[in-house]
This record gives C-alpha cells, sequence and structure tokens, in this order.
C-alpha cells in the first residue's frame, strides 16, 4: 500500500472483500463455497509467487481479519492467537460491525461441528 493510502482507495479489491463476506453469510455458504465460486468466476488474486486461485486458506484468512471491520489488532499474541488489545483503526471499514461480528460468530460455530 502506498503511504498515506486507505483500505478503500483499493475499490476493486475492497469489492472482492465485502463479496467474501456476503456469500460467505448466506445460509449455505461455507469457505470452501466462497473458495468454489469464485475460482469458478475466474476470479485470482495476486501474491508473491504471481497469480494464483483463490485457495480456502486464502478465504478463511479475509474472513478472520478485523481490518476489514476498520479494527487494528495492537500486540497479537502469537501462542494464543489473541490480541492484547484490539482498537479502532483510522482507515474506513470496507464490512460493517453486524457483518464482522455474524461471520467470526458463523466460523466459530462451524469449527464447534
Amino acid at each position: 500500500m502506498n503511504a498515506g493510502a486507505r483500505i478503500n482507495d483499493f475499490k476493486p479489491e475492497a469489492d472482492i472483500v465485502s463479496m467474501i463476506y456476503e456469500r460467505y453469510l448466506r445460509e449455505d455458504g461455507s469457505i470452501a463455497g466462497v473458495t468454489n465460486y469464485f475460482n469458478e468466476m475466474g476470479y485470482t488474486r495476486r501474491s508473491k509467487n504471481g497469480v494464483m486461485p483463490y485457495t480456502t486458506t486464502f478465504v478463511s484468512d479475509i474472513l478472520r481479519r478485523p481490518v476489514y471491520a476498520g479494527k487494528y489488532i495492537h500486540n497479537l499474541r502469537s501462542a494464543t492467537g489473541k490480541p492484547v488489545y484490539e482498537v479502532k483503526g483510522s482507515h474506513e471499514a470496507i464490512v460493517s460491525e453486524d457483518i464482522w461480528e455474524s461471520t467470526q460468530k458463523k466460523m466459530r460455530d462451524m469449527a464447534d461441528r
């Protein structure tokens, strides 16, 4: 990201992030289903290895990143994966707080199955 750039300055990527959350929260939504949808529709992503198809790991990582809900995690504890504290970022959120919380709840519920 360029210095001074905001997360929503990258409109195509922000739109795709929104679509990932939207498709996941559908009644029949799943990480594998979202991944399959984007690959079947011909979407690709940029990575250090070039242009790549979507993977379940990539989609899962997008769904778990609080930055898309306008949050910033300070001092993440790698041993527990829990933040020391989470603060509202200075950037605009791509997904609402309601969508973020619903996504995290669905992910927890799916993991408990």
